[in-house]
């Protein structure tokens, strides 16, 4: 698997990365992780995972960084792949990363076995078609192309991209369905996994202004992450820990009585490429606020 990040990260993708790393493990597959990140190579504690199978590479291009210092990291990925993959027999790569371009440098035996491209969230997204230096006909040389939305999907075929297929289930329908009972007039309920991108301390703050206000709600959120300890310290600041709950990560089945009982659901991400809750929310009757990346 070739992927742009791991644990830790903003977003939370580094986590499903590499649990799915640890799955194939689990089950005897000789699973590799070529990976680098470069909003959180340098940040303090960001140590490489303690496993030879990952293959880590510190970028020197940060965000922003000038076009030699890319080309330079570009060449590097190129040589990294070329000794962490040859002996693969399937290969997957993640996002709209400095890897694809690595790929366009690669000897043709490697370029020729069987590459997976997942295409998700915001780098599938803000992809636009460059006229010098345009990926796309290698991008659609992939043996296999897949998003994690319909919506996405549709994008980037708007974009010439091949995309054979969308691996994102959409919003069961036999599972989240219209409630006969009325909601709780005043519960709040996101759904979201407590990292960085997902912003649950403006999500806090607002509850906060709710009780200076003199508004009466209760919150549930659905979710968990690196950040649950500083929002249940926030929310111990604000005055309003005996109106919020963190019911941390739940199976899916779970999820929608507590919908049922929402009066809204809020999703409050910076960043976000098909969010599912919003659907089944809405599957449910539920109103919801976002923002406007939603």
């Amino acid at each position: 698997m070739v992927s742009a990040i791991l644990p830790p990260d903003p977003g939370g993708l580094g986590e499903t990365v590499w649990a799915k790393h640890q799955w194939l493990r689990a089950r005897g597959v000789d699973a590799r992780v070529v990976t680098y990140s470069a909003r959180v190579a340098r940040r303090a504690g960001d140590e490489p995972l303690p496993a030879p199978e990952i293959v880590r590479y510190d970028a020197m291009a940060r965000v922003g960084g000038s076009p030699l210092q890319k080309l330079r990291d570009v060449r590097a990925m190129a040589h990294i792949l070329q000794e962490a993959l040859a002996d693969r027999d399937l290969i997957e790569i993640q996002g709209w990363t400095l890897w694809n371009a690595a790929l366009a440098l690669l000897p043709g035996p490697l370029a020729r076995k069987p590459w997976i491209m997942v295409y998700r969230g915001t780098d599938g997204w803000a992809y636009r078609p460059r006229a010098i230096f345009d990926l796309r006909r290698s991008m659609n040389r992939r043996a296999t192309t897949l998003a994690n939305s319909l919506g996405l999907a549709a994008h980037l075929r708007e974009k010439g991209l091949r995309v054979d297929a969308h691996i994102w289930s959409e919003v069961d329908p036999a599972l989240f369905q219209a409630p006969d009972a009325p909601p709780e007039p005043d519960l709040i309920v996101t759904v979201k996994g407590l990292y960085p991108l997902g912003d649950p301390e403006t999500l806090v703050r607002a509850l906060g202004i709710l009780k200076q206000q003199g508004i009466p709600f209760r919150h549930v959120h659905v979710g968990g992450g690196p950040l649950e300890g500083e929002m249940r310290r926030l929310c111990n600041a604000l005055g309003i820990a005996d109106r919020v709950t963190f019911l941390g990560t739940i199976p899916h089945g779970d999820l929608p009585p507590i919908l049922a009982r929402a009066a809204v659901k809020v999703l409050p991400s910076r960043v976000e490429s098909c969010p599912h809750v919003v659907g089944e929310a809405m599957m449910m009757a539920r109103p919801v606020v976002a923002t406007a990346t939603t």
